[in-house]
């Protein structure tokens, strides 16, 4: 989505719908909205 800030290190996975900044460096998200999963 526009505007929408990710970390450093991040893995989105595919299909994921980033919808707010993701701040965690180093983590995993996914998933409809994305969201935490596991750190990396």
């Amino acid at each position: 989505m526009p505007g929408v800030e990710i970390a450093d290190n991040c893995v989105v996975a595919a299909g994921a719908v980033v919808t707010h900044n993701l701040i965690e460096n180093g983590a995993l998200y996914g998933g409809v909205p994305a969201k935490y999963i596991k750190k990396l």
